[in-house]
């Protein structure tokens, strides 16, 4: 969780959230998958923790990405109830595969399932926050008849509102 913290803050800090979020992605697929490249413990250890520590943002910044992308409070628990759905299905699926094929081909198939992942996260928008807000109240001020813009005469006129 501390690594989390860190790539996070600087991501806030020098606003590259998307550039953090793929790059500690990538490198940390790619850590992660050569663990089956070695055989010692102490490779093995180092890679592990490495992939991890790369890897530790990459939840927290697509979780705030999705937050600022719900309209509503409900769009994310849907967002999440797909995620677990999807995570069950594609979890039995890889242990038969690895219970037939073995480790490698679930390291395999974990880096192929990655590029669709990377290109989702590309995608992202990182708006959070205050900007999130700010572009909420932009957006309503400029629907007519929503909360916050002033109708004028000639917009009543034209709504068929007479004085």
């Amino acid at each position: 969780a501390p690594a989390s913290f860190i790539w996070s803050g600087l991501a806030d800090r020098f606003s590259v959230h998307r550039l953090i979020m793929l790059s500690t992605f990538v490198v940390s697929t790619l850590t992660r998958t050569s663990v089956a490249l070695y055989t010692t413990f102490v490779m093995f250890m180092v890679l592990a923790v490495l992939g991890e520590f790369l890897a530790a943002p990459v939840g927290v910044m697509a979780d705030a990405a999705v937050v600022a992308a719900c309209r509503s409070d409900a769009d994310y628990g849907k967002s999440r109830l797909w995620g677990a759905v999807a995570w069950g299905v594609l979890s039995a699926f890889s242990g038969a595969m690895v219970s037939r094929y073995g480790m490698n081909a679930g390291f395999a198939a974990y880096l192929l399932l990655s590029i669709p992942c990377v290109i989702c996260a590309w995608k992202m928008e990182f708006t959070l926050g205050a900007n999130k807000q700010q572009q909420q109240q932009q957006q309503q001020q400029q629907q007519p008849g929503s909360e916050g813009s002033l109708d004028t005469g000639s917009d009543l006129k034209r709504n068929g509102v007479n004085n």
